[in-house]
């Protein structure tokens, strides 16, 4: 017979009509402990700035899913473990609503957000009505202005758009970012230096 076209041998450890149990699943996720959360929520944190909501989020996620590999848990009892670790985060100070806010709002004027869509993402980060209001700067309908003119520069319309028929646009994108109408026909109407002059007193 041609060895090329030989049947191949069936291997010795396995018997004729055995199943192969040799599988390569997924492995089961770790047990949940107070030293395994600690650490976990930790590695988080060294990666990702977050809110404490946020945080809650993603540690009773892993909890929800170490308890589905490991029935044996008791889910409310994990749940304890992740409360007594938020107090222990908090009092150290690596979750810190407040600081985390500031440096949010930070974040979101340096691109231009308007003041209604910095509420929003703040809100969306599951920060308190109580921390937004600490945090948020008075309402200042001339900072406003600027940040709709930032808000120009970073997506190229208005003043710094090279097309001469793009109002309707401009306008459009401004809508969305959250400006009023008639903040961002202010804006649009400037001409590219009047807008940088604007914006070099930021």
């Amino acid at each position: 017979m041609n060895k090329a076209f030989a049947p191949e041998k069936s291997s010795p450890n396995i018997e004729k009509g055995a199943k192969n149990t040799d599988k390569t699943g997924p492995k089961p996720r770790k047990k949940i402990s107070v030293h395994y959360l600690e650490n976990s929520g930790a590695y988080y944190l060294q990666r990702f700035a977050a809110s404490t909501a946020q945080f809650r989020k993603v540690m009773k996620r892993k909890i929800d899913l170490s308890c589905r590999d490991h029935p044996d848990q008791n889910k409310e009892t994990c749940y304890r473990m992740l409360d007594d670790l938020v107090s222990k985060f908090t009092s150290l100070g690596y979750l810190n609503d407040a600081a985390y806010a500031s440096g949010l709002i930070y974040s979101l004027t340096q691109r231009g957000l308007s003041r209604q869509r910095i509420l929003y993402s703040l809100k969306l980060k599951g920060l308190s009505d109580e921390c937004i209001e600490a945090a948020m700067p008075d309402a200042d309908a001339g900072h406003e202005f600027l940040m709709a003119v930032r808000f120009c520069k970073k997506k190229k319309i208005g003043p710094y758009s090279l097309r001469a028929d793009d109002e309707a646009r401009s306008l459009s994108s401004l809508a969305r970012g959250g400006f009023s109408y008639d903040l961002a026909r202010r804006a649009i109407l400037l001409d590219k230096d009047e807008a940088e002059e604007l914006l070099a007193g930021l």
